[in-house]
């Protein structure tokens, strides 16, 4: 079957909306708003409908974090152009962690959609959908290809009320080797059970024998438990803001399992715990993109000091801190700046070291081999070679900056 180019879709449903709009004097007139419910006959064993197209798709990602997740659809006419899916537990900071980019037949049948790749948290390589229906146009098959290679072949099974209660992956699917220890792949199975509210109840993985359990409060997931061997391992407990953002989440009976949340307009802070001592901090903007992350290093659970790292909007490094003093009160004793990458593998090909007052006081050549540095040169401000020895143990900080 032939397929319609995004750009060449949008055109026609906009051709279609001006038409419409000028042979009626009311302007909403024939405009479907939300997904259109008509169902389009494939062949004898399949349909296609946009409203169960998208009522389907929303259930097929996530797995034992589907609570967390939610979908927006970008709507033309009835069409989905572009489908969003967002970490909803953050809030604007979650939304848009993936879109996938749907692509028509000229009957108007999705026939693959385009996950573009993802940075961030969640960040991901290119992936292609192909779908198989049932006669009311639900998904009963999906096709995972990247770069040309098959990763996962999964087929669903939904209940009367038509929600997803089992997910069989094929034996032949990447995947389903990957997860295998040894020996090859083999069939597996995801199930998932509902309330009467339609939330997860629970969702089994037979590959990992694990169970999670979910409770619910006001629409938020609050407690997950999970479960090995049918023994109960972890219980999460989770608490939201007035805004329905994540707050806190922490492992019940464990002290050394806590994160905590903070919001402003811009950023969102994530403060992960060990004990009573912070272990990382990790700014994030919209979309769960990396701005900056404090690691913090102990020594019997005294602070020795804290490195920071800044990226650009490519993820890439691009600036980091050495700090002493107390996780409280850090106190800032240089940084360094990239100054430079190899184009090819974005290793880094020069680093620029600064004093706290923002004077450069030496920096270091990278010498490459493929992906790796194989050797640094050091050369103080007025360009004379330095070897490692040449440095003053007050200047160690300089080498555990430079990486």
């Amino acid at each position: 079957m032939k397929t319609i180019h995004l750009k060449l879709l949008t055109a026609i449903l906009i051709i279609g909306i001006a038409f419409t709009s000028c042979n009626n004097d009311d302007d909403d007139d024939g405009l479907i708003v939300g997904p259109e419910d008509i169902t389009i006959a494939i062949d004898a064993n399949q349909a296609f409908n946009m409203k169960n197209f998208s009522a389907s798709f929303e259930q097929l990602f996530g797995s034992d974090r589907r609570p967390a997740w939610d979908f927006d659809h970008n709507y033309v006419n009835g069409k989905a152009l572009e489908t969003y899916q967002n970490y909803k537990i953050h809030g604007i900071f979650g939304d848009k962690i993936f879109t996938v980019v749907h692509n028509f037949n000229i009957e108007g049948v999705i026939v693959s959609s385009e996950r573009l790749e993802a940075l961030g948290y969640w960040g991901s390589d290119a992936i292609t959908f192909t779908y198989v229906y049932d006669l009311e146009g639900y998904i009963i098959k999906l096709t995972k290809t990247m770069e040309g290679e098959i990763r996962d072949i999964v087929n669903m099974e939904y209940d009367a009320n038509k929600q997803l209660i089992k997910k069989t992956h094929e034996a032949l699917s990447r995947k389903s080797i990957k997860n295998k220890n040894e020996g090859g792949g083999d069939e597996w199975e995801e199930l998932f059970t509902y309330d009467n509210e339609g939330n997860v109840l629970s969702y089994t993985n037979l590959n990992w024998n694990s169970v999670y359990e979910y409770t619910y409060l006001n629409g938020n997931m609050v407690e997950e438990n999970d479960y090995y061997d049918g023994t109960l391992e972890y219980t999460y407990i989770l608490e939201y803001d007035s805004s329905g953002r994540l707050v806190l989440r922490y492992r019940l009976n464990d002290s050394f399992n806590r994160d905590v949340y903070e919001y402003t307009n811009d950023l969102m802070r994530e403060i992960d715990y060990d004990g009573d001592l912070i272990d990382d901090i990790t700014d994030y903007t919209v979309g769960l993109i990396r701005v900056k992350r404090w690691y913090f290093e102990y020594d019997n659970d005294t602070f020795e000091y804290c490195r920071t790292k800044e990226y650009g909007i490519d993820e890439y490094i691009t600036k980091k801190e050495y700090y002493e003093g107390t996780p409280d009160n850090l106190v800032l004793v240089g940084y360094s700046i990239i100054d430079s990458r190899d184009s090819a593998t974005n290793k880094k090909t020069k680093e620029s070291i600064y004093s706290a007052e923002g004077t450069k006081i030496f920096y270091a050549e990278f010498t490459l081999d493929g992906g790796s540095i194989i050797e640094t040169n050091w050369f103080d401000v007025e360009g004379n070679s330095w070897q490692t020895n040449d440095f003053s143990a007050e200047q160690g900080w300089i080498f555990i900056l430079v990486r």
